[in-house]
Formats: structure tokens, C-alpha cells, sequence
């Protein structure tokens, strides 16, 4: 435990929570990237904050709801699939998929925020759901739907959007980066999707009350925005909404204490009117109307008005003192594969997206390409190969790549490459890397000739989806005090 510094609005996010207001609130740290060793000097602040990250299979599977957590991620459709897509998002799917409640997303609506071809767009969204489901993705374990096809996605970004203030997004790193690319290269001016990203993320994770994300080191501050949008409107609506049901309960049982006095007066004129019946006989046969209880309103006048039958008040269900309207994600970090490094750049991500073909194994290059590929990426002159030399990301970035497609761990891969040299080690990794793709590419290839399959399974998952998002947005715009529609009112 650490003590920070009431925030400043100029800050970066790490991956922290903070207990305060009965909420968890995100952490930030000062904008010069402070560690948290660097961090306990500071000695005067207002809320203490403690550092969660989940690592792997060793967090608890249920979360305190007593259901099992929930997983959401997805990829955009952009360029071809890479095994850098494959063994640091989707391998790792796969094997999460019997511990939690997951939800894959083939993410069309970001792949939008630069220059795109729509025929290009429309494959490639196919294309991945094939990916997702040739990796080992089982439909009837996860949710697999296209982001577009759900349209509580957009709606809800919105709503976030309403609430964030623009210096948390043009501070963010990736949009700096790119906005400078764009640019450099004649591009003009970054759009404003590129500028909203972070938000539209926070809406695709906090739509389906998130537990765990499992994102790479550059979209960490992507979810700290999402996290801070969680705080704010749990902080801002939840407990306004707590208040107007205060409100609501209060005006009811007043209600109810009106309606037992009229109904004491209608019990005592129906004795009277029995009465009456047994003295005049001939009124007897007479069919007397029940009295119709009436709800006695008062407006601001201060008039009574008794035209609402109170048939239709219902009794505001109880809620816990404070219930947040969105649940605080957390970081997923898989045990290993996080992060698949270029070929041409152990310091560089792989990227579907980089002009270099060279840097980057697709999941659809056949044998020999990828054979190709791996003799000519770059080594070093070092003699043997070790893991975490820090002059040789190169080296490191190999070894996981083997590693990870040869099923063995990394003790194993160091006592076996300890001695190698590049050349048998190149022809190793390819072997490796080609024997592992292989069913994969089989199965992608079978899925690719039936597209009307593949369509009905996207279109049946985002109904799953939709369930889950709906009820969300429902909320959020209760909370929000938006006026329901005449179909959704009670």
C-alpha cells in the first residue's frame, strides 16, 4: 500500500485501483512515469491505491457474484492475421475457455478510423471470425459476434464520450504516435475515431460488466480510461439513481398509507349502503360498481388529482446501498506470448499492418514462405542463445516464438538451445512454426468455403451478445435520466 497525491489531470495510467467512495477507483501516475518505488517518497494524499494485475491461471475464476468471471476481447480486421495475432491473443482464448465466461469480438467499428476499402472490410471480418474458430475458439463455450452487429456497442460509446474529458485522449500515446505517422507520410489531419478509440474500447468492455481484459503493454492505457469512465459514472449516476429510488420509495409508501384511508372509507360506506339495502328492498337488485381505488397525487400546485388507479404502482425492488453501474476491469496478462515481437525488430511489435512483409509470419503463408521468412530475420553474432539478455531482444523474441509453438516450457527450451547456433535453431523454429499452423490453416480453409455457416454462428452470437449489452445500456440510461420509451415503461 501507497500513498499518492490527489490526481493531477496531466497524468499516464497504470494498472491500479483505488478504494474510495465505496468504489474502485483507477489510479493514475504523475506524467513522469514514476515507478512504484519511485513513488514512496510521497507522503501527503488522499487515497490509497493498491496495484492489481492478474497474472495467468492464478486468479480465482468466479468473482464474487458467485458466477465465473468474464473475459471480452477481440481483434480488428485489418490486414492479414499474423502469428503474432494468433500467439498473443487467440492461443491464449483457447486455452481460457473452460475457466471463464468469455466473449470474442471480431472489432470492425476500430478497424474504421483510417482510410479503408468497405469490400475489404466486409472479407476481412469473415476472414477473422474463421481465425477465431480455426484457433480452437468453440462457439458453444464463447461468444464469438462482430462489434457492428451489436448495436448497444456505439450507443454506449456515446454515453462515455458525453463524460470524458478531450485531454485524457489526446494525451494518449498511441494516438500521438499515429496522429504524428499520419502526418509524416502527407496524410492530413488525424480523425476524430482515432481520437475517441480509447472510448469507443471503454464502451466494448464495460458493456458486458468485464471482468479480466487480456491486452498487450500498448493497450494499457487504453483500459485505464475505461476504468476511470467506471469510477466516474458509478460515482456520478449509481448513487444519483440510489437517490431517486430514495425518492421513489418514500413518494410510494405515501401513496399506500392514501390508499388504506380510502379504502377504510369505502368499507364504511359499503356498511352504509348495506343497510340502505335492507330498508329498501327494491335496491337491492341493483348491481353496484366496485369503488376503483385511485392513487392521490399531488402536483405543484399542490392540487389532488385521483385519475391513476393505483393498479398500476408497483413496488420498487431493493437495491444494496450502492450498486455500480459497471464493474472494474482488471488486466489479463497470459503466461507467456503476451507480446510477439517483428522479425526484422526484436523491439518492435509484429504488425499485420507494417509495409514490410518480411516482419511478420502470416497465419496463410504456406511452408515455404514461412521458411523463407525465419532465415532471413534478424540474429545477432552472438554464439549460443539465452533468455532475458536485454542487448538481444532479438534472441528473446525467437526462443518465445519456439517456445510457445513447440508446447514446451521455457526451462526445456533453454537446456535445449542453450548451445545451438543460428542456422540449426532457424531450421528448428521453422519446423516448429510450420507443424503447429498446420491444422489451423486446414481448418481455416474449411470454414473459408462456408461463409453461410460462418454468418449464421456471428449472427447467433451477437444475439447471445446482445442480451448481456442491452441490459447494460438499460441501466446506464436510467442512471442517466433519459425518459424511457412508451414500450419500456411499467
Amino acid at each position: 500500500m501507497i500513498k499518492l497525491l490527489r490526481r493531477p489531470f496531466n497524468v499516464i495510467y497504470p494498472t491500479c485501483n483505488v478504494y474510495a467512495h465505496n468504489f474502485q477507483r483507477p489510479a493514475p501516475l504523475l506524467k513522469t512515469y514514476a515507478t512504484i518505488d519511485d513513488l514512496s517518497s510521497l507522503n501527503s494524499g488522499d487515497f490509497v491505491f493498491e496495484h492489481e494485475q492478474v497474472q495467468g491461471d492464478k486468479s480465482p475464476t468466479f468473482n464474487e457474484l458467485g458466477r465465473k468471471k468474464r473475459i471480452l476481447s477481440g481483434v480488428q480486421p485489418t490486414g492479414k492475421p499474423t502469428l503474432g495475432n494468433y500467439l498473443g491473443a487467440l492461443k491464449n482464448w483457447v486455452d481460457l475457455q473452460d475457466n471463464y465466461e468469455n466473449f470474442f469480438c471480431v472489432m470492425d467499428l476500430h478497424a474504421i478510423t483510417a482510410n479503408y476499402d468497405p469490400k475489404e472490410l466486409r472479407q476481412a471480418t469473415r476472414d477473422m471470425a474463421a481465425l477465431y474458430l480455426a484457433s480452437g475458439i468453440d462457439p458453444k463455450k464463447s461468444t464469438v459476434f462482430v462489434q457492428s452487429h451489436v448495436p448497444a456497442h456505439t450507443y454506449l460509446c456515446w454515453l462515455l464520450a458525453c463524460q470524458t474529458p478531450v485531454n485524457w485522449l489526446i494525451r494518449q500515446a498511441q494516438f500521438v504516435d499515429k496522429s504524428n505517422r499520419i502526418s509524416a507520410s502527407g496524410g492530413g489531419e488525424a480523425r476524430t475515431g482515432l481520437l475517441t478509440y480509447p472510448v469507443l474500447m471503454a464502451a466494448d468492455i464495460l458493456l458486458y460488466q468485464t471482468d479480466l481484459v487480456p491486452v498487450g503493454d500498448d493497450q494499457r492505457q487504453h483500459l485505464q480510461v475505461a476504468k476511470e469512465l467506471a469510477f466516474r459514472f458509478n460515482r456520478d449516476f449509481a448513487l444519483r439513481m440510489k437517490e431517486r429510488e430514495k425518492e421513489e420509495r418514500a413518494r410510494f409508501k405515501a401513496e399506500k398509507r392514501l390508499q388504506q384511508q380510502q379504502q377504510q372509507q369505502q368499507q364504511q360506506q359499503q356498511q352504509q349502503q348495506q343497510q340502505q339495502q335492507q330498508q329498501v328492498q327494491s335496491q337491492s337488485q341493483q348491481q353496484q360498481e366496485p369503488a376503483i381505488a385511485e392513487r392521490h397525487v399531488l402536483d405543484k400546485g399542490g392540487k389532488e388529482d385521483f385519475s391513476i388507479p393505483l393498479s398500476t404502482l408497483t413496488i420498487l425492488p431493493k437495491r444494496s446501498p450502492i450498486e455500480p453501474l459497471f464493474r472494474m476491469p482488471e488486466i489479463f496478462t497470459p503466461p507467456a506470448g503476451a507480446r510477439v515481437m517483428s522479425l526484422q525488430d526484436g523491439r518492435s511489435k509484429m504488425s499485420k499492418s507494417h509495409p514490410n512483409d518480411g516482419s511478420r509470419i502470416n497465419l496463410t503463408d504456406s511452408a515455404d514462405v514461412i521458411q523463407q521468412k525465419i532465415r532471413r530475420c534478424k540474429t545477432d553474432s552472438v554464439k549460443g542463445l539465452v533468455w532475458g539478455d536485454p542487448e538481444r531482444p532479438e534472441c528473446d523474441n525467437l526462443l518465445t516464438i519456439y517456445q510457445l509453438c513447440a508446447g514446451k516450457t521455457k526451462e526445456e527450451v533453454a537446456d535445449q538451445c542453450r548451445d545451438m547456433s543460428w542456422g540449426p535453431f532457424k531450421e528448428l523454429l521453422a519446423e516448429a512454426v510450420i507443424e503447429h499452423l498446420r491444422p489451423i490453416q486446414g481448418k481455416y480453409m474449411d470454414l473459408q468455403r462456408e461463409p453461410e455457416y460462418l454468418d449464421d454462428l456471428l449472427a447467433n452470437g451477437a444475439e447471445t451478445a446482445a442480451v448481456v449489452a442491452d441490459r447494460t445500456v438499460e441501466r446506464v440510461r436510467s442512471a442517466m435520466g433519459f425518459l424511457p420509451a412508451k414500450r419500456e415503461r411499467k
